[in-house]
């Protein structure tokens, strides 16, 4: 440290006294800390962010505590202060209310010459500020829905609000009441919840080193108020300063020291054990909007937060994706359903369903996916893949798409077959005409594209004729395929007339197989199809899609798998789909002469695609048969399936439903005996008043378990169907309460044999009571 440095430590310690100096210190040391580790574990919190932060809340918190404002000022004060400046610096909104406050300038310099400008730029910051609030209406929609989203702008100013509250709190109490654990009760209470909820080991560190400046301040501040007794009751000052220092400095280090081997230790498993224990339930759709994401424990196919750019798409286990929004894209002239009718289904929604592709596979393995690059391209900004283009081709559809990445991915996302972009970018070739993906480094870009329009009519016409490309490449089958693959392909489309009724009826088997976002990856040595079919008979879309393209191919339709994303969320109000990285997706195309690649959707988890019937040229398509033997309806192996298992493991299900019924009787009745005779008495007959009181029969002042036994058979007398289970009951009332009577009047206890006998008699009692009050 430098001299200009000490100097002001000295003037600082001089100006404040030593000890406010210290205390501050380690105000903002702890605040720093518990700070450094949600940036470590909320991507949505920026380090610089927070540091600003830090600096303005507390020195806010410490101008509203100095002013004598109260708490219920205060509060508001804080609150429009910390909005107003987030606003203007994560929002985005300081440059476009800059420009007004210059137009004003100008207006008052000028006069009316300068309305124009500033109407031109109030405009602009209204802009800026309704698009701003229209994200935030869309996340609290999404949110108060119960479903997840995450907009990293909401998200951001959310988590700067909240850091700013707790920076403004724990200055306000601690220069108003010197309260430490006040202060930082609710920024420590924040970081542990993190910590918790994401699961990351690093927050136990972070924790300890917060909670030893935490101790060190409840030190100073005892510390201080006991002077302060000492001058108002003029005692003469002990010099503990010594013993107290190493004390609370030790308790600090030693704490520090725990948080600091904690890591290793897995707090998360045994937190999770007591909140099971007291049934505690967490919002996780808003904890995910929030931007909180638990750690992944289960093994699966590592996939990012954007586009997937990888040569290999192997079938692994269901990967956890994020709910963060990574995609903003609009369709030019597309016009949903209206939303009332939408919910009332008055009218069928004829709007177009986009699929946002990234990548194309053409190679299956067994396992998974190759694509195999063959040349690159470069294009420059607005010039044509296609330089023999024309007008647009008979059965597609131009569209204007403007697409916008939240992401540092350069892989662009497009519906349809790419044209062009405004935007520089270059394209890898499979072979001539074929493209398996494009990039550009343009976060905002906007493509022209060719979409498919065509009716079922025109698909079931399309016919067979197959370019000898198209032939060689996806027609491709591993040769190890097991055949029971190909018989179900060739059982599904052996009565179908057209090309498209077999793709439909290939579909439609696969849509009958339940969704499972858990279902785990095919064992070694197995092909993913054959597993997926015959055993696993559940999955998620990447399972769905390869089964689809490969049952497409063995009943001779050239087919491949997508890669991308699906639709989203269509927000009304900016006129434009969102969409997170959950709506990775996967799916199947189905090659068309004449009209090219056409989606098709297996995965049981999305609605169908719906397509314009046309004139028809052919009947109906002829009803998907049942396959062999050995594959057969998803419902049909269901109940082939489950039925030999319930078979097979009949005796070990009865085993554990009695091992159940033994362990609910055991927590439910168990700990009765773990009491002591007389308590358990107690409870019991307590128990049994309350069943009285259902009767009709309350406690009187005074009176005796006898007189309250007697009045409550009397009142069921009438109600027993039969003089046997009447004088049963009687009996048992009469045992039960003599037990009790004992307890409170008799001197001798009672032993452990009439406490089992008492339990087994209340419970008798009360299932006849509650026969008796449900008949």
């Amino acid at each position: 440290m430098n001299a200009p440095a000490f100097r002001l430590i000295r003037w600082l310690a001089r100006r404040f006294g030593a000890e406010t100096l210290l205390q501050w210190s380690l105000l903002w040391l702890a605040l720093g800390v518990i700070m450094a580790g949600l940036a470590r574990m909320v991507p949505a919190v920026r380090q610089a962010g927070a540091f600003w932060i830090l600096l303005l809340g507390v020195g806010t918190g410490c101008l509203l505590a100095r002013g004598r404002w109260r708490g219920w000022l205060a509060a508001p004060a804080a609150m429009l202060i910390g909005a107003l400046g987030l606003l203007l610096t994560t929002g985005r909104l300081a440059k476009p209310t800059g420009a007004v406050l210059l137009a004003l300038m100008t207006v008052l310099r000028q006069g009316k010459e300068g309305l124009p400008l500033l109407s031109e730029r109030w405009g602009d910051f209204l802009d800026h500020l309704a698009t701003l609030m229209s994200r935030f209406a869309l996340w609290f929609q999404v949110a108060r829905s119960g479903n997840v989203i995450l907009d990293p702008l909401v998200t951001a100013l959310l988590w700067g609000m909240g850091l700013w509250l707790m920076t403004v709190w724990a200055a306000w109490w601690m220069q108003r009441r010197s309260a430490a654990l006040t202060a930082l009760l609710p920024a420590l209470a924040v970081l542990a919840f993190v910590g918790y909820y994401t699961g990351t080991r690093d927050a136990y560190l972070y924790l300890a080193l917060a909670g030893g400046a935490l101790v060190l301040l409840q030190g100073l501040g005892g510390y201080r108020q006991a002077l302060q007794r000492w001058v108002r009751a003029r005692l003469d000052r002990a010099d503990i300063e010594g013993e107290l220092a190493f004390a609370v400095v030790g308790l600090a280090v030693l704490l520090m020291t725990t948080g600091g081997l904690l890591p290793s230790i897995s707090l998360r498993e045994i937190a999770e054990r007591i909140q099971d224990m007291l049934e505690a339930r967490r919002n996780e759709e808003l904890a995910r909007s929030l931007g909180l994401e638990q750690t992944p424990v289960a093994a699966g196919a590592r996939r990012s937060g954007g586009t997937m750019r990888t040569e290999t798409l192997l079938i692994q286990g269901a990967p956890q994706l994020s709910q963060t929004v990574i995609l903003y894209v609009q369709v030019a002239g597309y016009q949903p359903l209206p939303p009332a009718a939408r919910l009332y289904g008055h009218v069928r929604d004829t709007a177009p369903r986009y699929y946002w592709r990234a990548q194309t596979f053409e190679r299956y393995n067994g396992r998974g996916w190759t694509s195999l690059y063959a040349t690159e391209e470069a294009f420059a900004a607005g010039e044509s893949l296609w330089p023999q283009e024309g007008a647009t081709p008979p059965g597609l559809q131009r569209t204007y798409q403007t697409v916008e990445r939240l992401t540092g991915d350069d892989v662009l996302v497009f519906a349809g077959t790419l044209v062009s972009v405004n935007q520089p970018y270059h394209v890898w070739w499979r072979a001539a005409g074929d493209m398996v993906e494009a990039h550009s480094e343009a976060q905002r870009y906007e493509v022209t594209t060719l979409l498919p329009d065509v009716t079922v009519a025109q698909l079931r016409q399309a016919g067979t004729e197959y370019p000898p490309g198209i032939v060689t490449r996806y027609l491709q089958l591993p040769e190890n395929l097991p055949s029971r693959v190909r018989d179900v392909a060739l059982d599904l489309t052996a009565l179908q007339p057209t090309p498209y009724d077999k793709a439909v009826a290939i579909e439609t088997y696969l849509r009958g197989f339940p969704y499972d976002e858990t279902a785990p990856a095919p064992p070694p040595n197995r092909d993913a199809v054959d597993y997926f079919l015959f055993d696993l008979q559940r999955g998620y879309c990447n399972y769905y899609a390869t089964a689809m393209v490969v049952l497409a191919r063995a009943a001779g339709l050239p087919a491949r798998l997508v890669t991308g994303y699906s639709s989203g969320i269509f927000d009304e109000a900016s006129h434009r789909f969102v969409v997170v990285a959950a709506n990775a997706h996967a799916w199947a195309e189905i090659y068309f002469p004449g009209i090219g690649w056409v989606e098709f959707e297996p995965t049981a988890a999305l609605a169908p695609i719906e397509r314009p019937l046309g004139e028809a040229s052919l009947a109906s398509s002829v009803p998907v048969p049942q396959p062999m033997e050995r594959g057969g309806s998803p419902q049909a192996i269901l109940r082939r399936v489950w039925l030999a298992r319930l078979r097979r493991y009949s005796g070990w299900l009865a085993l554990g439903v009695l091992a159940l019924v033994g362990l609910y009787r055991l927590l439910a009745y168990g700990w009765l005996y773990l009491l002591p005779p007389s308590q358990t008495l107690r409870v019991l007959y307590r128990r049994l008043y309350r069943l009285g009181q259902r009767f009709g029969i309350r406690l009187t002042a005074g009176g005796t378990p006898h007189e309250f036994a007697a009045r409550l058979s009397a009142r069921l007398r009438p109600s027993w169907p039969f003089a046997p289970l009447q004088a049963a009951f009687e009996a048992d009332l009469h045992r039960l309460t003599e037990l009790y009577a004992r307890v409170l009047y008799a001197p001798r206890p009672l032993n452990r044999r009439e406490q089992r006998a008492a339990v087994h008699l209340w419970l008798r009692l009360r299932h006849r009571l509650r026969a008796l009050r449900r008949a």
